[in-house]
């Protein structure tokens, strides 16, 4: 059971196997299915991405691996049971230098009983930009997509570096989640759920993949328009603020979550205030679809 975190589909079948055996006494199959019936992976928080890990040699035999999260807390949000901060469970040595920011409020969540089952390393360095990024840009990244890279300092940004291991974490990838892509920098054997990067590439290839062509919106760009139209706005001159609300609607493609939801309010008000109640209809739709944890509407 101490592997049930990060491999409950292992941990399942394991169970199972133990009840398929004769002879079973009825006590102590009534408390395995109990302990089958209560088993769940970890739930991904907003702001995550999750990355695979491999067992280590004094593991259980069989286990081969398990799929570990990288989570980015809101401010003043509790860590999540049973984590531990990222800078205590990954190399994080050249982390901080690369995300530009500290590491407080990463977890990584997903660990066995026993931290040393598991061959950590740098794979996770990916997963843990991909969540820092998630938390600062309002990006989800999708429960369908486990990444398997290190990360160093380079020209322009930050550039992806290969890891070891790539067919078992690939096998660990289909079997605990099925369906889900591997987006993995390293070499392996043609694996069909995995997404190859090449060593060197840019992090913004992966974030490409991961957010199409939201991921490449300059971010400082996008806040910059904001900024204007907010201006424009608060001095009624809706004329000015519409056109340029507008353009980060556009831009954000429901990847800036706060900016993507004040955009369209402020658009249905104009709307209201010109007389055109279809149009701010339309434009609160669009408010609702929009997915912001923790967004307050009535700030706008």
């Amino acid at each position: 059971m101490a592997w049930a975190p990060c491999a409950p589909v292992f941990v399942t079948g394991a169970l199972a196997g133990i009840l398929s055996r004769p002879g079973l006494l009825e006590d102590t199959r009534r408390r395995i299915e109990s302990l089958r019936a209560g088993l769940v992976g970890t739930t991904s928080s907003s702001w995550s991405c999750r990355f695979p890990v491999l067992a280590g040699p004094g593991a259980q035999a069989g286990v081969a691996g398990g799929v570990l999260t990288v989570t980015a807390c809101d401010p003043g949000v509790h860590p999540p049971r049973g984590s531990l901060p990222l800078d205590k469970a990954l190399d994080c040595a050249q982390l901080r230098d690369i995300l530009g920011a500290d590491l407080s409020g990463m977890f990584v969540t997903g660990l066995p009983g026993s931290q040393e089952a598991v061959v950590l390393g740098r794979s996770g360095t990916a997963a843990a930009w991909l969540a820092h990024r998630s938390r600062q840009t309002g990006r989800r990244v999708a429960d369908g997509v486990v990444v398997s890279a290190d990360l160093v300092a380079g020209p322009g940004g930050p550039r992806l570096a290969p890891i070891d291991g790539g067919d078992a974490k690939a096998a660990v990838v289909a079997r605990e989640c099925p369906g889900a892509r591997l987006l993995l920098c390293g070499p392996h054997m043609a694996a069909s759920n995995v997404v190859d990067f090449t060593s060197g590439a840019a992090v913004t290839d992966l974030e490409h993949v991961i957010w199409g062509n939201g991921a490449t919106t300059d971010r400082a760009e996008l806040c910059g328009i904001a900024a204007v139209a907010r201006s424009a706005f608060d001095d009624h001159d809706y004329a000015g603020a519409a056109p340029r609300y507008q353009s980060v609607v556009a831009m954000s493609r429901m990847q800036d979550g706060e900016l993507l939801l004040e955009a369209c309010l402020r658009l249905a008000a104009i709307a209201v205030h010109q007389g055109r109640p279809h149009e701010a209809a339309a434009w609160f739709a669009r408010a609702d679809e929009v997915q912001m944890p923790g967004a307050k509407k009535g700030r706008y």
